[in-house]
């Protein structure tokens, strides 16, 4: 296939002699239209919450989004990054997709990142896929999701630490970020964490299209 075929295969228009330009995600609410559902590669989970009143310092600070650190230490070069939770669609060995849908990919790769501590949310964060907002980035094919998970009584970054790692999880730390925070490291492409620069995964360039609408998510009393 050409590179002027493959462009226009993912909705790239240019002339010659011009730079292609890349199509803009697509924020969607409710199910996700089919032939965007069937040609996914990847798919991830970005679950936020209301921060409690007792840990609200700033009042400006309504909405803070959890994250996982994926452990790199074993390839060559690379550090550990911060990142929602997600991953590629499964394929046989022939290379042939054995999953068809989206949320079943997203949530198989939460269960593997956060070691099982959200299994008991399954009915809510399929519910919230299927009706709630998420994110098309045709650039790469993936799906992002995103997940409110309101819980003043459970701590999942301690959960998650106490939790055995019996499935090789990659992931060795689950954190919380304000959604300054993000914006934050997005323009820096990471963390400042006890005075250490973490770096970011790409896909988190997705969270902008949540950023400026995520208090949408808040009904007027928590506003």
């Amino acid at each position: 296939m050409s590179q002027f075929a493959r462009a226009a295969s993912r909705g790239i228009h240019f002339t010659k002699g011009q730079i292609p330009q890349r199509p803009k995600a697509l924020v969607i609410n409710g199910k996700l239209p089919d032939d965007l559902a069937s040609r996914y590669k990847a798919a991830f989970i970005l679950i936020y919450q209301q921060i409690p009143r007792l840990l609200q310092l700033d009042q400006k600070e309504k909405i803070r989004v959890l994250l996982g650190r994926e452990d790199r230490s074993h390839k060559k070069g690379s550090k550990a990054d911060w990142n929602s939770f997600g991953g590629k669609r499964e394929k046989d060995a022939n290379g042939k997709y054995i999953e068809t849908d989206c949320k079943i990919t997203a949530l198989r790769e939460l269960h593997e990142e956060t070691r099982g501590i959200f299994q008991r949310y399954d009915g809510d964060i399929m519910q919230q896929m299927n009706e709630g907002k998420k994110v098309y980035n045709p650039n790469g094919d993936y799906v992002m999701f995103l997940i409110r998970l309101d819980s003043e009584e459970e701590d999942f970054p301690t959960e998650f630490l106490a939790t055995p790692n019996h499935i090789e999880c990659k992931q060795d730390m689950l954190r919380w970020f304000t959604l300054s925070e993000v914006r934050d490291a997005r323009a820096t492409r990471s963390f400042k964490i006890e005075g250490e620069d973490q770096p970011i995964a790409p896909v988190l360039g997705c969270v902008s299209y949540f950023l400026n609408d995520t208090n949408l998510s808040l009904s007027n009393e928590e506003k």
